[in-house]
């Protein structure tokens, strides 16, 4: 999330959440924001702790280097 004077802007779903909480609490108080929490059970945890190159597996960043290459090479002619 990310808020620039009166814009703020999220990408993604869970971010997108994040943001609408934020601004329902700034809107109409934080109580109501924790009470639309708790009605969608919005309790992010991920499964993985690999969502940025910081905290990847030095494997895991190797492989997506790999996958980056071929994903930007060009198809062979006559398709796959």
């Amino acid at each position: 999330m990310a808020e620039r004077g009166k814009v703020i802007t999220a990408a993604g779903v869970p971010v997108g959440i994040d943001m609408a909480l934020t601004l329902l609490a700034r809107i109409h108080g934080p109580q109501l924001a924790q009470m639309v929490q708790l009605a969608v059970e919005y309790d992010p945890r991920p499964p993985l702790d690999a969502g940025s190159p910081s905290k990847a597996p030095a494997q895991m960043m190797g492989l997506r280097a790999i996958i980056a290459h071929h994903a930007a090479m060009p198809a062979p002619p006559g398709g796959l």
